[in-house]
């Protein structure tokens, strides 16, 4: 059960302000609805997004980018299968350097795809699993293993969902499903935990709004669920150093139930839940928190990019020091959505987000300083 420690949180300006720069990676397609961003220990940033190649852009294709040391980006096309594939695309790295790609394809019945590239070769694909699914896919890699939460839908009907994980060991995929509750498994987070094994939140009971659930798979191959609150939206998911959870999601307002909240919730430092009110509340208009994504620095303070719906502008907010700070990255009605970002060695912050027809690219050199 989680302890509702609710902190209103307003606007904070330190100083001094983080600074970002922002700039114009590549078109993006209608489809787009998550963007994938990696940093290399090589300095470079990679990313995986749904776009296209013809003039109108009315077909999806899955695009993948890398920006050099030179700030140049080499764009490539990964899949263009019947100019309809390459949605809500996640991407790991494993120890040999080599990249790992899971998307959905949506003609006909949507089915899970996998690509991945070696070093100095091409892009080779794959369709995983025969049930229709690959929705909010969510990748991560562990030893030989590579484990996929994603949405699939076993009867074709998108008002019954479930919540899918594919293993891949070696060149075998394996499929359960952990969750088939009612409209069980949108947005799906995926993370490894300490023991090798995986952790993953998702969204049940009903879509858009419902139940946040953590399932964590033990050493005996079952899974412990956890209920982490109500009438919830998007959600991330982030481990620190010492294994504990951390989860950044929007809520529906207690007050106002036509707008939402952004919530943080963790089990730090001494495994009991706890929840926050990081942003909203405050007033009927206050829409905010929209599909958050959260990454905890080298100390283990967290950082979350998020959409404030009502004034349409991309945001930014992070705890330091035992208070958040709130910023906004961009103007009123430039807002950039389905935001993404990855820290780098050196601690430098980098954001991908979607104007909706535009990808973004974010730097950050100062903000977890």
């Amino acid at each position: 059960m989680i302890l509702h420690l609710m902190l209103a949180v307003g606007l904070a300006h330190a100083a001094p302000a983080p600074k970002w720069s922002i700039e114009t990676v590549d078109r993006s397609s209608n489809g787009n609805r998550q963007i994938a961003i990696k940093a290399t220990a090589d300095g470079q940033v990679h990313l995986a997004y749904t776009g296209c190649t013809d003039a109108p852009c009315k077909n999806d294709e899955l695009r993948y980018t890398v920006r050099g040391l030179d700030g140049k980006w080499a764009t490539s096309t990964v899949d263009n299968a019947k100019n309809a594939t390459g949605w809500v695309p996640s991407m790991a790295f494993d120890a040999n350097g080599t990249i790992h790609l899971v998307y959905a394809n949506h003609y006909k019945y949507p089915r899970l795809q996998y690509a991945y590239k070696t070093q100095n070769s091409p892009w080779k694909t794959q369709t995983v699993g025969n049930v229709s699914g690959g929705y909010w896919t969510s990748l991560a890699v562990s030893g030989e293993n590579i484990y996929v939460a994603n949405t699939v839908f076993p009867k074709n009907d998108v008002n019954q969902s479930a919540l899918q994980i594919a293993t891949k060991v070696g060149d075998a995929w394996t499929f359960e499903v952990i969750d088939d509750s009612m409209s069980a498994g949108w947005f799906t987070q995926l993370v490894i935990g300490a023991d090798g094994l995986p952790i993953v939140t998702s969204t049940a009971t009903a879509y858009p709004n419902g139940d946040l659930k953590l399932m964590r798979k033990t050493a005996n191959g079952t899974w412990e669920t956890t209920a982490i609150a109500d009438q919830t939206i998007k959600n991330s998911l982030a481990l620190d150093s010492k294994g504990f959870i951390h989860i950044a999601f929007n809520r529906m307002d207690d007050k106002f139930m036509k707008t939402s909240d952004l919530m943080y919730a963790t089990n730090a430092p001494d495994g009991a839940w706890t929840m926050q009110l990081i942003e909203g509340g405050e007033y009927s208009q206050q829409d905010t928190g929209g599909f958050p994504y959260l990454v905890l620095d080298s100390k283990d303070r967290p950082h979350v990019s998020y959409s404030d719906k009502f004034h349409r502008k991309l945001m930014y907010a992070r705890n330091l020091g035992g208070k958040w700070e709130i910023y906004a990255l961009t103007k009123n009605k430039d807002d950039c959505y389905y935001s993404r970002m990855d820290l780098d060695a050196k601690g430098g912050l980098h954001l991908a987000c979607d104007t909706g027809d535009t990808i973004r690219y974010a730097y950050c050199k100062d903000c977890t300083k």
